[in-house]
């Protein structure tokens, strides 16, 4: 009998045997192409190469896969991985994005589980900064090729999961003369789609990110709450949503000067210093669920929802803190949400100053401008004063992710070189990538991060 090794999707598989027909001939068999015998143990024994990163292929080894992708998984940590192919005796697969610094492989066929143990995957990030719009300090308004269109001055950023548009409030610094804009990362092209708007701010796509909404923060906007633009509608057409009054008479919502915005399923909700709203989307019917702020005493307050928690998480931008709460939350005796200011939880940060790494409350963080979450629960800030983009984990670990502290300027590549001046508002991608808008370089950046 003779060996060969067989290529499949790319890879080495391991030698199979050639076994010889009843008539003579030579065929080529497979003797670990056979189902998964659910009576027997499955056994992890190898992963190879031991390291790498997003995409590379490897092959774990073991027994008793079976020969159907179907219930099969294999997990990188907590990270399920992309299988390709698999045998009786491996499976092929593309390692997951960013499943940690070292894996455990563990491969679970109908409930069973089997575990590598002895072993581990390192992964290795692959990150980058670059500029994918604007001109570096050109401030003025047109349309255009990415790199040859310029922003008034772009200050939130509002990107679709799937990172082929990314939507750019710019304020232009001015009132009356704002604008949204679009970059299709796509075409490369950046275009207006609303003007004449009274500094655009905080915006938030609705579940299917078929609607975006795009408040105003000036309060000479009033009673204009937000705007909402469709796809059905090539994102030009604004739908206006307004302040209704209460039984009394008086606007629900009010001035809520600097208001930020975020939403969820069903509703946009608006904070300020003054109170939180929520807004229907579909009925526009405004109700006041708190009686006052969250965090009296600070009046640039972004919100974000996270789809993972269903929480609110939130900033003032110098306090140096981040918090969250459930927005849904019902206290007894009411029908309906209801928030006061002991109904927020405080889970990282202390106090605002130079940049100091760390865990919860051992962190120190600057001025943080409004934040983004992205499809791992990670919360991105921006800090201002010192210049750096911040991750925190859910395990409330903090890390800066670009920039040099206290080093305001341009320069994009490797994250822990660049430089951003105040870099505002961010938002994600659920391939790794993070958009900026670095409003005093007058510039769209993004960190991939793989």
């Amino acid at each position: 009998m003779g060996r060969a090794v067989i290529p499949l999707f790319g890879y080495s598989v391991f030698p199979l045997m050639l076994a010889a027909c009843g008539d003579g001939k030579d065929s080529s068999s497979n003797p670990h192409d056979k189902p998964h015998n659910p009576g027997q143990a499955v056994e992890v024994r190898s992963v190879s190469p031991v390291s790498g990163g997003i995409g590379t292929k490897v092959i774990v080894a073991g027994s008793n896969f079976g020969n159907d992708t179907t219930g099969v998984q294999l997990y990188f940590n907590q990270k399920k991985a992309l299988i390709m192919n698999i045998q009786d005796n491996a499976i092929y697969a593309l390692v997951p994005r960013q499943p940690g610094d070292f894996s455990t492989i563990r491969v679970v066929i109908k409930g069973r589980e089997a575990v590598l143990d002895g072993m581990r995957f390192q992964y290795f990030i692959r990150s980058n900064v670059t500029t994918v719009s604007g001109q570096y300090m050109v401030s003025r308004i047109e349309d255009g090729p990415a790199l040859q269109a310029t922003f008034g001055r772009p200050v939130i950023t509002c990107t679709k999961k799937d990172g082929s548009l990314v939507f750019i409030s710019d304020d232009n610094n001015a009132n009356g003369s704002g604008r949204l804009r679009l970059y299709s990362t796509q075409d490369g092209i950046v275009t207006t789609l609303l003007d004449g708007l009274y500094r655009p701010w905080m915006m938030a796509f609705n579940t299917t990110e078929d609607r975006l909404f795009v408040c105003e923060r000036d309060p000479g906007s009033r009673p204009i709450l937000f705007h909402a633009v469709a796809q059905n509608t090539n994102w030009v057409q604004r739908d206006t949503y307004y302040d209704q009054t209460d039984d009394e008479g008086h606007y629900i919502a009010g001035s809520m000067t600097y208001a930020g915005l975020t939403a969820d399923d069903t509703y946009v909700y608006m904070m300020s210093n003054e109170k939180l709203i929520r807004v229907h989307q579909i009925t526009k019917k405004v109700e006041a669920i708190s009686g006052g702020s969250l965090l009296p005493g600070y009046i640039w307050q972004y919100p974000v929802f996270s789809k993972i928690d269903k929480k609110i998480y939130f900033v003032a931008s110098s306090a140096g803190r981040l918090f969250r709460f459930d927005p849904y939350h019902t206290p007894e005796g009411r029908t309906t949400p209801w928030l006061t200011a002991s109904d927020v939880e405080h889970i990282a940060g202390m106090s605002s100053g130079t940049a100091k790494e760390g865990n919860g409350f051992d962190l120190r963080i600057g001025g943080i401008e409004p934040i983004g979450i992205d499809r791992d629960g990670n919360v991105i800030l921006p800090d201002v004063s010192n210049s750096v983009i911040w991750k925190i984990d859910p395990e409330l670990n903090g890390t800066i992710i670009a920039g040099v502290v206290g080093s305001a300027g341009y320069r994009d590549g490797n994250p822990r070189e660049a430089q951003f001046n105040y870099a505002f508002g961010v938002s994600t991608t659920d391939n790794g990538q993070i958009y900026i808008a670095d409003s005093r370089n007058f510039l769209i950046r993004c960190i991939t991060i793989q």
